[in-house]
């Protein structure tokens, strides 16, 4: 039996490309979807709590819905909800 690997491909901003490389090269990190996955469990308590700070109800717009028939009102709001654990992302 073989166990299948699972991979994570993450996209990184041209800007970090260095940074990132050398990380990698002084690590024997294979992969940069590997290295996101260290960093998110090291810092997983920070990540979720940016989120949770920037994607809050009070600082994002909810998308309202309403419509009116002649006998009834149906309202649908949908907003970000926040995480409670960073593998939730």
């Amino acid at each position: 039996m073989t166990k299948k690997i699972e991979r994570l491909s993450v996209m990184i901003p041209r800007d970090c490309k260095s940074d990132i490389d050398y990380i990698m090269s002084a690590t024997g990190i294979k992969s940069n979807g590997e290295l996101f996955k260290l960093m998110l469990a090291r810092y997983r308590e920070d990540f979720i709590l940016a989120y949770n700070q920037f994607f809050t109800p009070a600082t994002t717009l909810e998308q309202t819905v309403e419509v009116i028939p002649t006998a009834n009102q149906t309202k649908s709001t949908s907003a970000p909800k926040p995480l409670t654990s960073a593998m939730d992302f």
